[in-house]
């Protein structure tokens, strides 16, 4: 059977869940957190700058990926997105669930007008995201480049 990953914009509920909570300490322990911060954190993760997607299988967060907007001045006052906290489950790894998010958020910066999409990575998954056409710049090998979002 075919798995049907659904990706979409995360609401300040979703990230309230365990759930969420779950896929991101595949990075990172999130810690104990007070309640109020936990909903203004979820508040500010939903709102612009930044747009969170979660990635859903058989109802479940399965992963989720963060894209925050830069305002610069530079080019001409444009926007750079700023891929943060791609995580996928264990179990969902190598199922193209990371792929569908960093799609989402490569359309998500291409309609907001972005000029390009960075992100920083171990080293170890530069090929990855080569595969997600992000590529080095200027030798910089934690800082990939998305130009092909235009």
């Amino acid at each position: 059977m075919e798995q049907t990953i659904l990706v979409r914009l995360a609401t300040k509920e979703d990230i309230l869940t365990q759930e969420f909570t779950h896929a991101q300490e595949v990075l990172s322990p999130v810690g104990d957190m007070e309640e109020e911060k936990r909903s203004n954190l979820a508040h500010v993760l939903t709102t612009h700058p930044y747009y969170t997607f979660i990635a859903i299988d058989e109802g479940m967060i399965v992963g989720s990926i963060i894209l925050f907007v830069e305002q610069k001045w530079i080019h001409q006052g444009g926007l750079c997105g700023h891929l943060e906290t791609l995580t996928v489950l264990p179990n969902q790894q190598g199922k193209g669930v990371g792929s569908k998010l960093i799609q989402a958020v490569t359309e998500k910066a291409r309609e907001l007008g972005c000029y390009k999409v960075i992100l920083d990575c171990k080293e170890e998954l530069v090929g990855f995201y080569e595969k997600n056409r992000f590529e080095f710049y200027n030798g910089i090998i934690n800082f990939l480049n998305n130009r092909s979002i235009q």
